[in-house]
């Protein structure tokens, strides 16, 4: 296994608050064996999804919590200049 740390603050210093249920679930997307990496229904089961209504995320009935303002993908490219 990898060690993953993950940040107090974002780059421009705001306090991150990264739950420990967020962390379990990123951990266990990353696990480097197949046989031990999350599935979907593992995902679905999750505690960071608890309360998430699967039908309707399936049948696309919900909004979004939160919609960029840009979506050209501009922000991505100058946060990520390897992508250019």
């Amino acid at each position: 296994m990898f060690n993953v740390t993950f940040p107090d603050t974002s780059d421009d210093g705001q306090q991150l608050n990264i739950s420990e249920e967020a962390k379990d679930l990123v951990l266990g997307l990353m696990r480097s064996n197949p046989l031990q990496r999350f599935t979907v229904q593992d995902v679905k089961q999750h505690p960071w999804f608890a309360g998430t209504d699967w039908s309707a995320v399936e049948n696309r009935q919900l909004e979004p919590s939160y919609c960029p303002l840009e979506t050209t993908g501009a922000y991505f490219i100058t946060k990520n200049p390897v992508l250019l």
